[in-house]
């Protein structure tokens, strides 16, 4: 089942995690900085806290979870959309083509 993430479909929740968690951008404080990093198949949040020497906390993410997302439906949202846009433009060379006939 595919699944969305902002815009963008996945085949399914992995793919869909993997794009969440690599686009997210590090914490950055004065204390240190915490990052996503993929151990295996599972996202950790490595927090890094300054010092000497260096101190890693590690725990393991929360997989989140993600609405459906239909393409067929995404599809009919476009036909829709553009038949919209399109009849009025359709409409206007009709009455254009039709005033050229009755005026010239």
């Amino acid at each position: 089942m595919a699944v969305a993430v902002g815009a963008a479909c996945f085949p399914d929740a992995g793919a869909a995690a993997d794009f969440y968690f690599s686009s997210a951008a590090p914490h950055i404080t004065e204390q240190g900085y915490s990052l996503f990093q993929k151990s295996g198949s599972d996202w950790v949040l490595n927090s890094y806290q300054a010092g000497s020497p260096p101190v890693l906390l590690s725990s393991t993410a929360v997989s989140p979870t993600f609405p459906v997302c239909d393409i067929y439906q995404e599809v009919q949202d476009g036909i829709s959309l553009g038949w919209l846009v399109l009849t009025p433009a359709f409409i206007a060379w009709g009455i254009l083509i039709v005033r050229k006939a009755f005026f010239t």
